[in-house]
């Protein structure tokens, strides 16, 4: 199965044009433009690798094993092609040159408001891979990154397909450790998870999340008369702790003086210079508070998945320990 994030229009501004109202099971459209351009040119790879990717899902073999996901105006869309790519009319772009629609016919397979699903799919947009393209798959890592699979896409995936229907539902997973649950965090909500684990320890942490921080992505502030030690850290009355967090760090972490770097997947070798998985766990089950916030915000993902993996997150899973 693969998966596609798609925007449609600029901005998604083309959505309701194109899919309207249509609901579960019913019919709709998606379209890319890329200019005067044929469907032929655009297969070709003439236009990139996005516009050729479109046409090659909308082939009738590939319909049964494509997911395309949208998320605008609130509200998430997951879609399946159900024809071939076609030429439609030309029309005059927001640029003021011609454009060509290239439209592909789909089936709805869910709709539902951004109030009904994880936060990880919520904030796909966020994704600077994702969204800075038109057509783009799901759990492939960014040309710029090395090449090679990374946990960003297959907890996506799994989140998506638990939003369809048993019936029609194509994706499980085995049972993770309790640590690789924090992979299915959004980026937002592991910033948060952080943070809510030094407030409950009595640290005075005036934001969740860094936003353009250079290096740092929460503060952290001793602001009491006695020392709070959390882990392995000690804040003397009166000092800070600046927080990096990444759910998937490529390089090893810097060791600054006064930055404590968390990241999913740190090595065991670099275990002395922040903190993984499960030395984060570990801390949120001492914090009750911060597990039921936990236990709350992944309440989708306790829903009885099991079976195989897909074969990249497996490998992942067991290289890093996270399968129980």
């Amino acid at each position: 199965m693969r998966y596609f994030f798609h925007k449609l229009g600029y901005g998604n501004s083309e959505v309701r044009k194109y899919l309207g109202h249509a609901q579960p099971g019913e019919a709709g459209n998606i379209a890319i433009f890329f200019c005067e351009s044929s469907v032929a040119e655009c297969r070709a790879g003439k236009k990139g690798r996005d516009a050729s990717e479109f046409c090659v899902a909308g082939d009738p073999e590939n319909h049964a094993q494509i997911r395309v996901v949208i998320v605008a105006h609130r509200e998430f869309w997951v879609l399946q092609p159900s024809g071939p790519v076609v030429e439609g009319e030309s029309f005059i772009g927001r640029d003021g040159q011609p454009d060509r629609i290239k439209l592909m016919p789909i089936t709805v397979l869910a709709r539902k408001p951004i109030t009904a699903i994880p936060h990880l799919l919520a904030s796909m947009a966020s994704n600077a891979y994702w969204s800075r393209g038109t057509f783009r798959e799901i759990g492939r890592a960014a040309p710029d990154t090395g090449g090679g699979e990374t946990w960003d896409g297959w907890q996506h995936q799994l989140a998506i397909e638990l939003q369809l229907p048993d019936s029609i539902r194509q994706l499980s997973c085995p049972a993770l450790r309790q640590g690789a649950l924090l992979l299915f965090l959004s980026s937002v909500e592991l910033e948060t998870v952080v943070a809510k684990v030094f407030e409950e320890a009595g640290c005075f942490v005036p934001a969740y999340r860094g936003g353009n921080m250079a290096d740092v992505d929460i503060l952290a502030h001793n602001d009491s008369a006695k020392e709070i030690i959390i882990g392995d850290r000690a804040l003397a009355p009166g000092t800070s702790l600046a927080i990096q967090v990444k759910s998937w760090m490529r390089q090893p972490p810097r060791v600054v003086d006064g930055i404590l770097s968390v990241s999913l997947n740190l090595h065991r070798k670099d275990k002395g210079k922040g903190w993984d998985a499960s030395h984060l766990w570990q801390l949120i089950e001492r914090s009750p508070q911060t597990l039921a916030w936990l236990q709350r915000s992944l309440a989708w993902h306790q829903s009885g998945v099991t079976g195989q993996c897909i074969e990249p997150a497996a490998k992942m899973a067991q290289e890093s320990s996270f399968l129980q």
